[in-house]
């Protein structure tokens, strides 16, 4: 994939994480299986060349979602080793909001919000929540999966349209 790709280019060693997949595997799993992996890897990096000062997470989409979360969680408990850096590639890392920008804008591109809602959805659920999905995706997209409350707080503080430069903020008003 991408990320093997630009460590051949850039002449890295790459670990790829064969993690478990929802629905079958619903979060934990995943996110556990990659601290698993991380954490092994930097045991034994010494032996095989590589230095672990210099690890770096990386991952794209849903993977992108998984590095997000393992970097995070390794760097919340200060006895567990860091990676020197993070790279995000189009990660999936909001379901609060799939009416921004970027959704406005590529709505009907490779990836369409019905598809991301039931990813996040499978993720956090797994199979239990399939005979559902026809309830739940609409639901997401139209944010009727959040509390009121925690709804119009978040809004309250989340403006994208601040967040965008200028040059892009053209049409998105």
């Amino acid at each position: 994939g991408l990320v093997t790709e630009l460590a051949k280019e850039a002449n890295y060693v790459v670990v790829l994480i064969d993690y478990p997949l929802a629905p079958e595997n619903p979060y934990p799993a995943p996110l556990d299986a990659c601290m698993e992996s991380f954490l092994e890897f930097h045991k034994v990096a010494r032996e095989i060349g590589v230095d672990p000062e210099r690890i770096a997470i990386a991952g794209d989409s849903a993977g992108g979602n998984l590095a997000a979360a393992l970097t995070l969680k390794l760097f919340s408990q200060p006895d567990l080793p860091k990676p020197k850096l993070q790279i995000l590639i189009y990660p999936m890392l909001q379901a609060y909001d799939f009416d921004t920008p970027s959704f406005r804008t590529f709505k009907d591109g490779s990836c369409p919000r019905n598809a991301i809602a039931t990813g996040y959805i499978n993720y956090l659920f797994g199979e239990k929540a399939l005979p559902h999905l026809p309830y739940l995706i609409p639901a997401m997209i139209d944010k009727r999966h959040l509390k009121q409350e925690k709804l119009k707080k978040t809004s309250e503080n989340v403006d994208y349209y601040k967040m965008l430069p200028a040059e892009l903020y053209t049409g998105h008003g």
